[in-house]
């Protein structure tokens, strides 16, 4: 006869009642992991219904991280006892080890009789405790503990709730990680992408700036030489006190681009030397006379010039970055007086600092734009000012140690003052050994694309006694070379057909004794390599002064000579 299995167990109504409320409470959690990632808001509905099922006084939701239980979130707890963050360490015999060690759900009748219970803020209040692992995918990321502020009262049916509790809890929070990592990960690629962009916009900058200096370079040393040039010939005063003007103002603009060039690729800066403030002043006046001098006509503006120029000598600073700031800030003072007024330039030393000033008599600067003046894009001039000019002017005064300040007020004008350390008297200058006089009959061939520079070396050596014969190609000039006979070749680095460092590569196998200078628009960075590798006796950079060519092919000359003498005493 076959045993009858059993009957199962009658289900009353409120068992049955129980059941279905916890099946909606677990729905509505389940459907609050999939409406929202963000964890905090999803961990305040579990508490919301947890709290229907078990009882609790305060409950927690704690992560583990680096080996401890960090509190993710709370309830209940009293507002002075701040839980979220706490740390609890791992240690056997604590009443969460099992939980979180083994995977086990703990019911303690009272955690303060237990000698492993940690003192934790709020953790003096708890007695009955629960606690349940959340477990994802085998892996136990953290816990669940229910809390009640009297003893004994939890059973192992409210510990079957929690663990239901659990499990959509744990999903809950796994889900919000993953979504977090993902926009970390989502970030950190937006971010590496805006930098590589970012690095790509600056290396086509750089790119361009350095093909834009090499240009320049090449119209300066036209004008630069060109001035010069004529300072030997002429001996009018004011003749020569225009060109002197031209002079500085290339040799200026040479050390702009200079910058430019820094900025494209690191490049070696120039030795510093003690500046007088009061010899910048006056020169930045003189190139600027054109836009402040008394105009003829009676309607026009008047521009009154006060100077009180005294010694100012800084520690080693670039005259060239100071004398730039000092002319900006001098036409902007010209600007600032649309009907006229006076300009005064003050240089001298107070209390350890010398300073330049520039005061004006204009509309002045409004008390709101005062503290932002020196921020790039903020002017006072509306569309005809770009407000990059006192920005660029603070940054290249801070390179030299130095600040500026401004006083103003509208309708009373503005006073700009440069500060910079105060420094010893500038030493004078050791004046160049007189040229070498050998080599003036040396026959030269000079290789450049540029017909004004190439004209320009032309006229500088022949003034020296050389022969010269000039080309604009590099293949035209090795089959020069190949069929007559000469002492120093003169090549611009960058050409057409063959750069000028592949045409010292292959006359150099063809003649060891021959000169060759190297000329660069491109920066003294471009020819560093070619110096190492002692293909060349010579590198000038552009614009290049007309003494430092002169000196350069008499010095390479005389190499020239010596190489020919130990070669003959040899044979």
């Amino acid at each position: 006869m076959t045993a009858r299995a059993p009957e199962p167990p009658a289900v009353t109504p409120e068992h049955e009642h129980t059941s279905l409320r916890l099946a909606a409470a677990l729905g509505e959690v389940a459907r609050s992991v999939s409406a929202t990632l963000d964890l905090n808001i999803i961990l305040e509905r579990v508490f919301d219904q947890l709290g229907q099922f078990v009882p609790f006084d305060s409950a927690a939701i704690t992560l583990l991280r680096e080996g401890e239980l960090v509190v993710a979130a709370g309830r209940g707890f009293p507002p002075e006892e701040r839980v979220q963050d706490v740390r609890l360490q791992m240690l056997p015999g604590a009443p969460h080890y099992p939980v979180v060690a083994e995977g086990h759900t703990l019911v303690v009748p009272d955690v303060q009789a237990t000698p492993g219970w940690q003192k934790v803020p709020g953790g003096h209040l708890v007695h009955s405790w629960i606690g349940t692992p959340l477990v994802v995918e085998g892996r136990t990321i953290g816990m669940l503990t229910i809390d009640s502020w009297t003893p004994g009262i939890y059973t192992e049916h409210h510990a079957a709730l929690a663990r239901a509790f659990a499990s959509h809890v744990a999903m809950a929070i796994r889900n919000a990680q993953l979504y977090e990592e993902s926009q970390r990960a989502y970030a950190e690629l937006h971010r590496t992408q805006t930098e590589l962009l970012h690095h790509e916009r600056l290396r086509a900058l750089g790119e361009l700036a350095s093909g834009v200096a090499h240009d320049f370079n090449n119209v300066l040393a036209g004008i630069l030489g060109n001035a010069q040039l004529l300072l030997l010939e002429t001996t009018d005063p004011a003749m020569r006190a225009g060109l002197q003007l031209i002079e500085r103002a290339a040799q200026d603009a040479a050390v702009t681009i200079r910058r430019l060039q820094d900025f494209a690729r690191a490049n070696a800066q120039e030795p510093l030397v003690p500046v007088d403030l009061a010899a910048v002043a006056e020169s930045a006046l003189a190139l600027t006379r054109p836009r402040w001098r008394a105009q003829p006509a009676p309607s026009e503006r008047e521009i009154r010039v006060e100077t009180s120029l005294a010694p100012a000598h800084t520690v080693p600073a670039e005259a060239a970055e100071l004398r730039q700031v000092l002319i900006n800030l001098i036409l902007n003072g010209i600007d600032a007086m649309p009907s006229g007024g006076t300009l005064r330039i003050e240089t001298g030393v107070h209390e350890g600092e010398a300073f330049a000033r520039v005061r004006d008599t204009g509309v002045g600067i409004a008390p709101d734009l005062q503290p932002r003046i020196f921020e790039p894009f903020v002017t006072t001039k509306g569309a005809r000012g770009s407000g990059m000019g006192l920005a660029m002017s603070r940054a290249l005064v801070a390179r030299q140690g130095g600040r500026i300040t401004v006083e103003s007020a509208p309708g009373a004008g503005s006073c700009f003052t440069i500060w910079l350390p105060h420094g010893d008297v500038a030493l004078p200058h050791e004046p160049q050994p007189a040229l070498p006089a050998w080599g003036a009959r040396g026959r030269v061939l000079v290789v450049d694309d540029d017909g004004e520079v190439r004209a320009l070396i032309q006229r500088a050596l022949q003034a020296r006694g050389y022969e010269v014969t000039v080309s604009d190609r590099a293949m035209e000039a090795l089959a020069l070379l190949r069929r007559s006979t000469f002492d120093l070749l003169v090549t611009d680095l960058g050409m057409p057909e063959m750069s000028g460092w592949d045409l010292v590569r292959r006359v150099r196998a063809e003649d060891q004794e021959l000169g060759i200078i190297l000329l660069s628009g491109w920066g003294q960075a471009a020819v560093e390599q070619i110096s190492r590798e002692e293909l060349v006796d010579w590198t000038l950079d552009k614009p290049f002064a007309l003494e430092a060519l002169q000196r350069s092919a008499a010095e390479t000359m005389r190499l020239v000579r010596e190489r020919r003498e130990r070669d003959c005493s040899h044979g």
